[in-house]
């Protein structure tokens, strides 16, 4: 080999290995977008396709008030909720229902007494990606 293929080669390589650890780079959302979704207007479409059940789609209404979070939801059964936000980071935050009324919903307190942990994995001009209890949902904003 000459020095001028060596030379081409090890740029080459220089590319190739240049170009996969750049796409290996996290896109977190930085902590200015998490603060974004601290207060504000959402919805949550959830869908049970399992044939248990009477219900299809469910929606819930989310309104964000930084520690407060009431959720209402239409069917089946209209019912809202009221959690107590705890943030100990931007992208991330604890719901904690403050407001059981049924017995599942206590039995659910019950099994999770210190709340359900949430990551926030994308934020967009229309919606948010949630991680918890390591399903990822789309909540989307209305405001």
């Amino acid at each position: 080999m000459t020095f001028n293929t060596i030379k081409l080669v090890r740029k080459f390589i220089f590319i190739f290995l240049f170009l996969c650890s750049s796409a290996c780079v996290s896109t977190k959302p930085t902590p200015d977008v998490c603060n974004s979704f601290k207060s504000g207007k959402y919805v949550q479409y959830m869908y049970n396709n399992s044939g248990l059940g009477h219900w299809t789609k469910m929606t819930l209404h989310i309104d964000i008030r930084d520690s407060f979070q009431i959720v209402t939801r239409e069917y089946p059964i209209r019912d809202t909720q009221i959690s107590r936000l705890k943030w100990p980071s931007p992208c991330k935050f604890n719901s904690l229902w403050i407001n059981p009324k049924t017995d599942l919903d206590s039995a659910s307190v019950k099994i999770y007494p210190k709340g359900t942990n949430y990551s926030i994995k994308k934020v967009t001009s229309k919606y948010i990606l949630v991680k918890s209890r390591g399903q990822v949902d789309t909540i989307w904003k209305t405001n």
